[in-house]
């Protein structure tokens, strides 16, 4: 439901900021006009108000542009922890990829704005930021000190932190003629390129670092390492309940017991390994009655045999479908 409404809400602010931007070129569109129909005499004095009118736009452009990157950083982060509360890895790497694209297509609309006009044009650079802020947003945002990380997991919460802006008023009311150059405190059409082009790095660093920490997690998944060598690693040994859970960590030791699951059952399977033997590698041959189940059926442990059974079941109908192969269920060492 986050998810749903964070997409909602970006949404209506991207509308909002487009049909601002839109009236902005209309007024510009008005004052160029005006400015036909002066006469010689005014024209001087009409520059100089074109000039301030224009300044007093990128002022609100500017201001437009910092709402909606704070906006989509504070609802990305929404999204984020409701991806991870679904534990939707897969959805996380599609939209890695979504990103990848996207992040092309911004990088072409910067270089075609360059010869449009640049209020439009810079509507449509800040509409696709947006978009590919919306995209993904790294959920593993926390920090790992640990000494084989080798520097990839480094904090950096800055990137979820919507950026600081002065709200210092940036036009200055003075002449304006040609040839004047414009204060730092001014926004001109190269800082608001160079903004957009930054915005665009922030979402490439999220997506870096995204693909550095799933790869650690990756990495200890392939390498055997024990439960209790994940949590000593990440800061976690010694916690539980809901001290455990609301660790910042605690979501790569999630990634990882998910990935280490998946990677033990797609084992057995692939050695056609009987669901009883799997039975005494999770340490259940000590269950002999209903009883004894019913003290299992709700861990992990059972949880991921039963998983196993299931997967097993559904490759031996079609084994035995597609080639009339009956495989073994039990293990030669079972008790009658």
């Amino acid at each position: 439901m986050q998810h749903e409404d964070a997409s909602a809400q970006l949404l209506r602010l991207t509308s909002i900021y487009e049909r601002r931007l839109a009236e902005m070129e209309m007024q510009l569109l008005r004052n160029n006009c005006q400015k036909k129909e002066k006469t010689p005499e005014v024209e001087d004095n009409q520059h100089e108000e074109d000039e301030l009118e224009k300044l007093a736009l990128l002022s609100k452009l500017h201001s437009l542009t910092t709402t909606v990157e704070q906006q989509t950083q504070t609802m990305l982060a929404q999204q984020a922890a409701f991806v991870l509360q679904k534990g939707e890895l897969e959805e996380m790497e599609k939209w890695v990829e979504a990103q990848a694209q996207t992040s092309r297509i911004l990088q072409q609309q910067l270089q075609e704005t360059r010869g449009e006009n640049f209020i439009m044009g810079l509507c449509r650079i800040v509409l696709l930021t947006a978009f590919a802020f919306l995209v993904y947003a790294d959920p593993l945002l926390a920090a790992v000190d640990t000494d084989d990380t080798q520097g990839v997991l480094t904090k950096s919460s800055s990137l979820l932190t919507p950026t600081s802006i002065s709200e210092a008023n940036i036009i200055r009311r003075r002449s304006l003629r040609v040839g004047k150059t414009v204060d730092d405190e001014d926004v001109n059409d190269s800082t608001l390129q160079d903004r957009a082009s930054g915005m665009l790095s922030k979402v490439s660093s999220v997506f870096d670092m995204f693909r550095s920490k799933n790869s650690l997690v990756e990495r200890w998944v392939q390498a055997d390492k024990s439960d209790e060598f994940v949590l000593k690693k990440l800061k976690l040994t010694g916690l539980a309940g809901n001290a455990l859970k609301r660790n910042k960590n605690y979501v790569f030791f999630e990634n990882f017991v998910k990935m280490r699951d998946t990677k033990r059952v797609n084992t057995w399977l692939a050695n056609d390994v009987p669901t009883y033997d799997v039975w005494k590698t999770l340490g259940l041959h000590h269950v002999r009655t209903m009883k004894d189940l019913g003290r299992i059926g709700d861990t992990d442990t059972y949880k991921l045999y039963m998983r196993y059974a299931y997967a097993f079941d559904d490759r031996a109908h079609t084994k035995f479908d597609q080639n009339n192969v009956i495989p073994t269920v039990i293990g030669s060492e079972a008790s009658w």
